[in-house]
């Protein structure tokens, strides 16, 4: 029952990260091109159930939300 428990959690983990990767990096795509952009809320929102290791990454790799200091302090205070 543990390793079932500890498995689905990796799994939702695994998942919930990868989608918040693949947000950030439609947001910068979006960015580039001018178009409507998804908010900050739910990119916070991702990052607070579970994707913050996700959302530092593609921040990282994307270079988006990178000199937006209330957002990254706001991502900071998530990962806190």
């Amino acid at each position: 029952m543990a390793t079932e428990l500890i498995t689905y959690l990796g799994a939702y983990l695994v998942i919930i990260n990868l989608i918040t990767w693949i947000l950030y990096g439609i947001d910068k795509n979006r960015a580039r091109s001018g178009d409507w952009r998804i908010s900050e809320r739910a990119l916070l929102t991702m990052a607070a159930i579970g994707g913050t290791p996700g959302a530092f990454a593609a921040r990282r790799v994307f270079r988006n939300k990178t000199r937006k200091r209330p957002f990254v302090d706001l991502l900071w205070t998530v990962l806190v």
